[in-house]
């Protein structure tokens, strides 16, 4: 059980980001984020170290506030 809690939560993260404001108002996002399994490395199953990696994308609008509303 032990091992299995250990996959779950020991992963080192890479990520790398992207913002283009469009307007005053609106901007362009895009993330691209990589987990890469460390506990392959000593969990003896004998699978090669990407066994088990994570990769995230993520792409979208920002909606800025404007100061004058508050």
């Amino acid at each position: 059980m032990q091992k299995a809690l250990i996959k779950e939560f020991l992963y080192f993260n890479l990520a790398a980001w992207y913002y283009n404001p469009l307007t005053k108002r609106y901007g362009f996002n895009f993330k691209v984020e990589v987990g890469l399994p460390v506990y392959n490395a000593w969990m003896g199953h004998g699978l090669p170290f990407s066994e088990g990696i994570m990769v995230n994308f993520l792409v979208g609008i920002r909606v800025l506030l404007q100061d004058e509303e508050f």
